[in-house]
């Protein structure tokens, strides 16, 4: 009975020139369905399930979050027909043959056996599933034994896709995988594909086809009209040239003084002509990044590399591109104070501090990462349903925002956050930690500064730094325990521990308004 209505929920979603209303409301009943036989909710809010697990090259998303992928509503639509056209165009090339898919990287739903299977007989297709996250492998088999469809099922694999050895890779029709993130950050589509199609039959079918990363430099941000428009990164292309295997060519974009600022895009082929495009999901949400003025640099530089971190790089520098090379110091005094780092006029005690997040820790062990005290209303509550595509996301209204359990049994914390609420709104809050003797690689994170028309900023608490060495922009920043700081962190920044104990720092995401503003303004004075 459950097999059917997913089939036919499935066929809802082929239908053409569906209203996003209906497309909502049928993966929203997808999603109840998965639910009701899932280990896995997607609101899990643990470390354990919300964790991404290290692979290879790049990272693979947790538990919680690969199952909301599925909530992604136009990202799911186009890529369940992407795989049932390509199913049939096989279909045609090889009739009475049963086409195999290889399904890398399937998440705790493997949505594309899940609602593709019911669609086909067993005797028309047969999927192998491949998964480095053993808990998101296992959820995957029980769905797959609850909706009755584990006769389409030809293995499962828990290992790794960047250095799996196919077992008779000739037998494969169709490569499938989702792993993607805006600007390919993070996850590991790119290393995948450079592991597997060289195994695979040169006629072999992937899904998605294709990513490329576009950039379009703006005079004035506020115009649609872009100056320049380039091609920056091509996954097709830049797999089939020659290249290292650690990063590849820089793109070089000559820049002009009136230059304001960029866009970076992500376009996914999904299929012949089934695109996804710009903030159709959040995997095609652009990224803004504003140029500092005046704009003195003559060239900028664009390279995606792979290792050690799977990410696009972005310096004015071509020499920091480098792997492993320190983004050059930068000349940022303002008045004889640096305005990229600001310490506010907030104390907190170090020791209540200290004390709450040892508990929350201890609730929440066994990785590094994020912990969340404040988060997207339908992360924190599954009853609450997934917002629909906002046009912007970078101000956190795109969503509501509600306290985690954890941070509801913490009274100072909610004190301290109660010291900004009461003044402005306050969006995410989390606690960030970075094990022993690692680093965190460098990044921007292009909203979060006071320069951004639209944004969030963010104030740092640190709760235990006395070894960790937080650079801004090849410079370190003197934070001590229980001090609050504005960093504008927009421009390049990385963190490092060089002790033998976690490094904590407390991270507030609030709205800029007049309040905030002032006392920025005043402390920079």
């Amino acid at each position: 009975m459950l097999e059917t209505s997913i089939k036919d929920l499935s066929a809802t979603l082929l239908e053409n020139d569906l209203d996003f209303s209906i497309i909502k409301e049928t993966i929203d009943k997808i999603h109840e369905n998965f639910k009701e036989h899932s280990p896995i909710t997607g609101s899990e809010n643990d470390i354990k399930n919300m964790a991404a697990v290290p692979t290879a090259s790049g990272m693979a998303l947790g538990l919680s979050h690969a199952a909301q992928c599925l909530i992604d509503y136009q990202r799911t639509t186009k890529l369940l027909r992407g795989v049932v056209s390509a199913i049939k165009d096989v279909q045609k090339k090889h009739p009475n043959e049963t086409v195999n898919i290889f399904y890398a990287g399937c998440g705790p739903y493997a949505p594309f056996i899940t609602l593709v299977a019911p669609l086909f007989s067993p005797e028309e297709v047969q999927f192998t599933l491949l998964e480095v996250n053993l808990d998101s492998l296992n959820a995957a088999k029980v769905l797959i034994e609850k909706l009755d469809l584990t006769q389409y099922v030809n293995d499962y694999y828990n290992k790794d896709a960047i250095t799996f050895t196919i077992p008779n890779p000739e037998s494969y029709h169709i490569l499938f995988s989702e792993t993607l993130d805006s600007l390919l950050y993070r996850e590991s589509y790119v290393p995948i594909l450079m592991n597997m199609l060289p195994q695979l039959n040169k006629d072999i079918v992937v899904v998605p086809e294709n990513v490329v990363l576009d950039i379009s430099i703006y005079d004035d941000v506020n115009s649609p009209t872009p100056s320049f428009q380039k091609e920056i990164f091509n996954v097709t292309n830049a797999i089939n040239a020659e290249h290292d295997h650690k990063k590849f060519p820089s793109f070089e974009v000559e820049l002009k003084p009136e230059y304001k600022g960029f866009l970076i895009d992500t376009t996914v082929r999904v299929y012949k002509d089934n695109f996804i495009t710009r903030n159709e999901s959040s995997v095609t949400i652009p990224c803004k990044v504003m140029f500092p003025q005046p704009l003195e640099h003559k060239k900028a530089y664009f390279t995606y590399c792979i290792k050690p971190q799977v990410e696009l790089r972005f310096d004015y520098d071509e020499k920091a591109i480098e792997l492993d090379n320190p983004v050059p110091e930068q000349n940022t005094e303002k008045g004889g104070r640096s305005s990229d780092r600001i310490k506010l006029p907030f104390n907190f005690d170090v020791d209540k501090l200290r004390a709450e997040y040892k508990v929350i820790r201890e609730e929440n062990s066994g990785y590094k990462g994020t912990i969340p005290l404040r988060a997207p209303a339908h992360i924190v509550d599954s009853s609450i349903p997934f917002p629909p595509p906002a046009e912007d996301y970078a101000d956190g209204s795109w969503t509501s925002w509600l306290d985690t359990e954890f941070f509801k049994k913490s009274p100072y914390l909610n004190e301290v956050i109660n010291t900004f609420k009461e003044h402005t709104t306050v969006n995410q809050v989390s606690l960030s930690y970075v094990l022993p003797n690692s680093f965190i690689q460098l990044r921007t994170e292009p909203t979060l500064a006071l320069e951004e028309e639209k944004s969030m900023v963010r104030l740092t608490v640190p709760i235990n730094n006395s070894h960790e060495e937080f650079s801004l922009n090849g410079t370190l920043v003197p934070m001590k325990a229980g001090e609050c700081w504005y960093l504008r962190l927009s421009d390049p920044h990385q963190i490092q521990n060089k002790g033998d104990e976690e490094q904590v720092n407390l991270r507030i995401d609030m709205i800029p308004n007049e309040w905030l503003r002032n006392i920025i303004k005043e402390s920079d004075e």
